[in-house]
């Protein structure tokens, strides 16, 4: 026991040394939550407590929103509402959410609250429920996970749920103007996934069995310089991203210059299409309704099934070490790399990745704005 308290201790000490003051705050902040909830238990016992017995009449119940990864809080929650809108409310429930720090984007969870019972005062409610017996029905968890054709099926049949304001779009147009979009200018949005961000963001967890997911940013200049001739701008999306190196006046590296959580989710709404990888800021597109040219994409499974009407896909490609040769789309599908998940397992099954050459994405770009 003593063993486990030293190494815990010892990593949030390292977490705190590579991350500085912004992830110091964050972990005070979520523990002065927990603790705050214990005496507060006592007080919202009643609330529980007329909860359940409300239950012949109306089933309230509490979660936990995922809100520290975008891709989380992108498909989590409108799954959640597109099974709302096509499915009713059968169940007469009415759902408060909590959540804890980080925030992986502050707009998008400022306009989920426009729709969903969102506060921080409803964890102790969310733990309390927990910890009582019988609080099951009451729990809720926002999860589409293993539910991936299903939430695109919803998704088809449903209307985007994030709105902008009134105020927001003017803010938004004028953004556009100071970054040299001019007014009824198209353009596109490309991103290709680092590891940089789950570093900074956590930098007490080991984040390495992602890594397959990554890609070379350069790869995707190619395609951006064609969409600048065919009258776009391209904007490369991305936080805490390396720059990147072009004098084309059309391809706007906003990531180092401009980035704002507010413009993430404004530049995604109002592109004409997105070029990126199996991420986060990839499925903000997809709950957006944003056509998506999905480049190296290794999480097969789940990327296929969560591919629009209109988006492209491309595969990274799986050579097979011991044998010198690339593996066939139906030696993947026929194998348990279709459900790539790991580092670890691209290793063990002697695979090296190969990610898409910058004349594919150029293709498969190209592609897709002729079929628009």
């Amino acid at each position: 026991m003593n063993g486990e308290l030293t190494t815990y201790v010892k990593s949030q000490v390292l977490a705190i040394r590579r991350g500085g003051w912004p992830v110091f705050l964050r972990k005070l902040n979520n523990r002065l939550m927990r603790v705050c909830c214990v005496p507060l238990l006592v007080v919202v016992l009643p609330v529980i407590i007329i909860a359940r017995a409300l239950r012949p009449l109306v089933v309230i119940r509490f979660g936990r929103l995922s809100v520290d990864r975008i891709g989380h809080m992108a498909w989590d929650i409108e799954f959640y509402l597109c099974e709302s809108d096509v499915m009713g409310n059968d169940l007469k429930t009415v759902d408060f959410f909590c959540y804890e720090l980080p925030i992986a984007n502050k707009q998008l969870l400022r306009m989920w609250r426009r729709t969903l019972k969102v506060s921080r005062l409803v964890y102790p409610l969310w733990r309390c429920n927990r910890l009582l017996p019988g609080g099951e029905l009451h729990d809720f968890r926002l999860c589409f996970f293993t539910k991936y054709e299903e939430a695109r099926n919803l998704v088809e049949k449903s209307n985007v749920h994030l709105k902008f304001t009134q105020k927001e779009e003017a803010f938004g147009n004028k953004c556009l103007r100071e970054m040299g979009i001019t007014e009824n200018r198209e353009f596109v949005c490309f991103h290709a996934r680092e590891s940089s961000y789950l570093n900074k963001m956590f930098p007490e967890r080991d984040f390495k069995y992602h890594d397959y997911r990554d890609a070379v940013i350069e790869n995707f200049l190619k395609a951006a310089e064609e969409m600048t001739n065919h009258g776009y701008f391209a904007i490369r999306l991305g936080k805490y991203a390396k720059p990147i190196l072009t004098g084309n006046k059309m391809i706007i590296d906003y990531s180092t210059k401009f980035r704002t959580d507010f413009l993430d989710i404004f530049l995604l709404a109002k592109c004409r299409f997105m070029i990126g990888t199996n991420t986060g800021v990839t499925d903000v597109a997809d709950i957006l309704r944003k056509p998506v040219v999905k480049t190296n994409m290794t999480q097969l499974y789940a990327e296929i099934l969560l591919c629009g009407e209109k988006d492209l896909f491309m595969p990274k490609r799986f050579w097979l070490k011991r044998d010198h040769r690339f593996l066939s789309f139906r030696e993947i599908v026929d194998s348990s790399l279709f459900k790539l998940s790991s580092s670890e397992q691209i290793e063990q099954a002697g695979i090296e990745l190969i990610e898409n050459t910058e004349k594919e994405i150029l293709d498969i770009t190209v592609e897709m704005d002729e079929r628009l």
